[in-house]
């Protein structure tokens, strides 16, 4: 009976695919014993029986069977380099392998160097694109690098370590549709590198609450420092930071440098702009401040780390309100930056925290670099000539040291 099931296999397969040769076949099969149902189901794949390869980088964590895959259904994400601060080289690895173990458990995991190389070609490809800077349109770009990909969810997580514990944020963005997964920025107070990983592996399971190291008494609160004029207190953790209400505007850098390099002249109160990195931090430098780290200036942008999409509400509708873009600046030509031009700060609605024109206006220098090279660093907040995209509070531009673009300004924060 197997023997004539085999033979009737065989000549279906003649007719059906007209590329067997039938004697071939049919000694073949009739040789062979039939395939039982686990075999089966695996005829298109190459069976092995040795032992799986490790998850090498920006393969999914989840290596399993393609028929055990597609009943699991897990969507799958991209995982960005984990932006880091203060935090020990050899001990970054631990923190994305302990992302990357509570993510698995919900998604199939792309990270590691091909992630990096991609990351890298896709801003490379659109910032060749743009017509003015080495602006990219950041929704593109994720979408790019989603693509490459085949899904539609990336993970971004920053990792601060700081005196007293550390700042944790995470944020899944389906960047296709443009809609927030999960965004949570969770403080980690006296924790050691072990606790805060814990605790940065409890956002994904949505225990949200970060462990401490130790169950000691609350200490009285302190008060807030007196902020020195045009600059708010952001209170982060047991202490925080000062930073600048408003963009260090024409007229006051005109009083400390004695010169005003701006497109956009005549208006005392618009944003400086067309400086580079240099000369801001010696402005700052001058007037007793410095330029805010990345961290410092998105935890300031969504009002103390509350995860808005943008510097003051996470509706777009509303971006009007908060931020001079595109589509009020006097631009909304098809090209980057082909109209519009800078405005005076303070116009429009503050955040959270008094803030004006985090996001809009011009892209601010931080102190930060913009990845390990250390050859660009990095900016925030888009501008006048942006759509609403790289207006986003977690969007990264660049620039070198020397670059210098009207749509480029900046702030200044100090310490306490």
């Amino acid at each position: 009976m197997k023997e004539y099931r085999a033979l009737v296999i065989s000549i279906f397969a003649i007719f059906a695919f007209g590329s067997v040769s039938f004697a071939g076949s049919l000694a073949d099969l009739i040789i062979r014993k039939p395939p039982n149902k686990e075999t089966s189901a695996q005829e298109t794949e190459k069976p092995s029986k040795a032992a799986p390869e490790p998850a090498t980088a920006a393969e999914p964590v989840s290596a399993l069977p393609a028929a055990k895959e597609e009943k699991s259904k897990k969507e799958a994400v991209v995982l960005m380099p984990l932006i880091v601060s203060g935090v020990e080289r050899d001990m970054v690895g631990n923190f994305e392998n302990a992302l990357i173990e509570s993510l698995s458990t919900t998604y199939k995991v792309y990270y590691g160097k091909k992630v990096q190389d991609t990351v890298e070609k896709v801003y490379k490809q659109r910032s060749a694109e743009a017509k003015a800077g080495k602006e990219c349109d950041d929704t593109k770009c994720l979408q790019d690098i989603a693509m490459e990909f085949q899904t539609e969810l990336i993970a971004v997580c920053n990792v601060k370590k700081m005196a007293g514990g550390f700042m944790l944020s995470l944020k899944i963005q389906n960047v296709i549709e443009d809609t927030v997964v999960l965004s949570k920025n969770v403080p980690c107070q006296n924790c050691d590198d072990f606790a805060a990983m814990r605790s940065l592996q409890g956002i994904v399971s949505g225990q949200a609450a970060a462990p401490q190291a130790q169950a000691a008494a609350p200490a009285p609160a302190k008060a807030a420092p007196s902020a020195p004029e045009g600059m708010v207190f952001v209170k982060h953790g047991d202490g925080g930071f000062f930073m600048d209400k408003t963009e260090v505007t024409q007229e006051a850098y005109q009083r400390v440098i004695g010169s005003n390099p701006s497109k956009f002249q005549g208006c005392p109160t618009c944003p400086v702009e067309q400086v580079t990195w240099d000369e801001a931090a010696a402005y700052c430098t001058k007037v007793g401040k410095r330029l805010p780290t990345e961290q410092e200036w998105e935890y300031a942008a969504t009002s103390g780390g509350k995860g808005e999409i943008y510097a003051g509400t996470s509706n777009e509708g509303e971006l009007g309100d908060y931020a001079w873009y595109k589509d009020n600046s006097g631009g909304g030509g098809m090209s980057l930056f082909s109209s519009g031009k800078t405005h005076p700060v303070g116009k429009k609605k503050p955040n959270g925290l008094g803030l004006y024109d985090m996001s809009g206006n011009v892209s601010e220098w931080t102190d930060s670099w913009y990845n390990d090279k250390k050859e660009e660093r990095v900016c925030r907040g888009g501008s006048w000539g942006n759509s609403a995209g790289p207006l986003r509070a977690a969007y990264r531009n660049y620039g070198g040291p020397d670059d210098s673009f009207s749509h480029f300004g900046f702030r200044c924060s100090q310490s306490p």
